[in-house]
């Protein structure tokens, strides 16, 4: 049995620190601009990803009770607001300090979709992801197969394996 150390993400940020070392020994007086700009994409993608995934989870959550907490003005703010982070990403093109956010970050995440996908067509992996629904979420290599994106809804307890 492993550690409980999350290797991948270790060696992922001993990677960028190496390259920020790297950087500044090669380009000291723009490796700081460079740095911001790169990580800067990290964080606007991540807000980006939670105003898209909001909207997902109200959507899929119609019809149930009312939330004890709700966000004013949705679904209008919060599309809102995944808008104007995406014009912002945009914006960062048009901008000598920020063009290297989209250069380094989109294909980032291509990077990382295809380190996903490999791993869901080579083998089965499974996901207990405990919902309001009490749904189990299990993801396979059949499931990739069919060509359904690897995804398979199936009813169970809240934490409990079908």
């Amino acid at each position: 049995m492993r550690a409980a150390s999350p290797l991948q993400a270790l060696l992922l940020s001993s990677i960028g620190v190496a390259v920020a070392a790297i950087l500044s020994v090669a380009a000291p007086k723009s490796a700081f601009t460079l740095m911001v700009s790169i990580s800067s994409f990290g964080a606007m993608f991540t807000w980006t990803m939670i105003f898209v995934t909001h909207y997902c989870f109200r959507r899929a959550r119609r019809g149930e009770p009312r939330a004890e907490f709700q966000m004013l003005g949705f679904p209008f703010t919060t599309m809102l607001g995944a808008t104007l982070m995406v014009a912002v990403l945009v914006i960062t093109a048009f901008t000598a300090a920020f063009r290297w956010t989209l250069a380094f970050g989109l294909p980032f995440i291509a990077l990382l979709w295809c380190c996903l996908l490999v791993p869901l067509r080579s083998r089965c992996i499974q996901y207990a992801i405990p919902m309001s629904t009490g749904r189990r979420v299990n993801f396979s290599a059949a499931a990739c197969a069919r060509g359904d994106g690897g995804v398979n809804f199936a009813a169970s307890k809240r934490g409990v394996a079908p």
